[in-house]
């Protein structure tokens, strides 16, 4: 049921924006766009290519063309979509589908965040250059997935934890208490801009009235006086001051259309949005590293590690020893680089071993030391030793799964 669940919202998230890059195609046309036959077609499909994977697995991808594929061209057709936006579809349900069906447990709320954002804001400059009939849709389609990511992450991170389930049901309780009157607020607002934009409007004429009711009586008077002789007067002054102007402050008035505020203002406005992008690139960047470093076990390849020494398969250049103890001990070594459990060039066999978690190791070891230190040509019951390696290889895979789920419970109780 879980990982329904995150499929299924990974595919939410990827269908909600599949709908935005539907506009440059039908804004080009200038017809309208079909959101709502888009959203039947694609997203049952993809709900029922979902569940063939959950039931069936492998075969799946074989009813896939049996089930799914028939539903899209019918009910593409149905709904008057062409052939080659109907094959489209087809691709994407089953690449889609079957990537996160497979890697669901990534996360990247952060980076479709910041696409949708940026790709509405471009479409929303080309909406506008067309009378601004396409704006209401695209907003409305951008804070539809900016919701779905929120509420998904949500909802996502809520399972992964550890809490109680009634804990988990008060949660959920607030998060969608507070949605809906978040949601009620913005309905109330939108519904009632035309009254809020009737009372701000008349407020201001109520302040113009007002305004032109004081001044009504100076403006009277003004007007029956005769400015004839001021007027004269002022104009004499004003060639005089012309006159007496020096050559250098003519020049200089002249220079001044030369510098325009605009281009500077503009200038500086894209100076401080490009040190913006660079300055949150180097900060994600930044907090990944961090993140790596402190997510790292006992057991993983550290680069300070990996600096100062380098693993058995490198040291021996990627050549098999002639001895057959000491090439099986290299293939557990190489099957333990796989593991990202390798050797460090500094420790010993018992260290490493030791290091990593292998339990009653002493057999192989004193086997080893003896080929390698003291007689290696005597390679003692070579079959008993082989044996022993094989038991080590599956030692080292649970190993390895312990890790796994120790990173992920580090993880959930990061999130609580």
């Amino acid at each position: 049921m879980k990982k329904l669940f995150e499929v299924t919202y990974l595919l939410g998230i990827e269908i909600i924006f599949g709908a935005l890059l539907l506009f440059p195609i039908y804004m080009a046309k200038e017809t309208e766009v079909p959101l709502l036959k888009y959203f039947i077609l694609v997203f049952p499909a993809a709900l029922m290519f979902t569940f063939l994977l959950n039931r069936y697995k492998e075969k799946a991808r074989i009813l896939f063309f049996v089930m799914v594929m028939p539903y899209i061209f019918v009910t593409g057709n149905l709904l008057s979509f062409s052939v080659l936006f109907i094959l489209l579809l087809v691709f994407f349900v089953f690449w889609r589908t079957l990537a996160n069906f497979n890697e669901y447990d990534t996360q990247l709320e952060g980076k479709w965040t910041l696409l949708t954002i940026f790709t509405g804001t471009f479409l929303l400059i080309f909406s506008a250059i067309l009378s601004g009939i396409y704006t209401g849709e695209i907003v409305g389609l951008m804070l539809l997935e900016l919701f779905f990511l929120i509420a998904g992450g949500f909802i996502k991170r809520l399972l992964d934890s550890d809490a109680e389930k009634e804990e988990k049901k008060k949660f959920l309780l607030y998060f969608i208490s507070l949605s809906c009157l978040i949601g009620a607020a913005g309905l109330l607002f939108a519904s009632g801009m035309n009254l809020f934009k009737t009372l701000f409007f008349g407020v201001l004429k109520i302040i113009a009235s007002a305004a032109a009711l004081t001044a009504s009586p100076f403006f009277n008077w003004a007007e029956k006086q005769d400015w004839t002789e001021e007027m004269k007067l002022f104009a004499e002054n004003e060639n005089e001051e012309k006159t007496e102007l020096p050559e250098e402050a003519v020049e200089l008035r002249e220079s001044e259309h030369f510098f325009d505020p605009a281009m500077l203002l503009t200038g500086l406005f894209i100076a401080v949005l490009v040190y913006l992008f660079f300055y949150i690139y180097k900060k994600n960047k930044l907090v990944r590293s961090e993140r790596k470093e402190t997510d790292s076990t006992s057991y993983s390849m550290s680069k300070q590690a990996a600096d100062g020494g380098i693993l058995p398969l490198r040291r021996f250049k990627n050549r098999l020893p002639e001895n057959r103890i000491r090439k099986e001990i290299y293939h557990l070594e190489k099957f333990a680089e796989k593991l990202q459990l390798g050797r460090y060039e500094f420790e010993s066999l018992s260290e490493w071993m030791g290091r990593i978690g292998l339990k009653d190791c002493d057999k192989i070891i004193t086997v080893y030391e003896k080929v390698r230190y003291s007689t290696p040509e005597d390679n003692g019951n070579f079959n008993e030793f082989k044996q022993e390696v094989e038991k080590k290889k599956k030692e080292l895979k649970e190993i390895k799964k312990k890790v796994v789920k120790e990173e992920r419970a580090k993880q959930k109780s990061s999130f609580t």
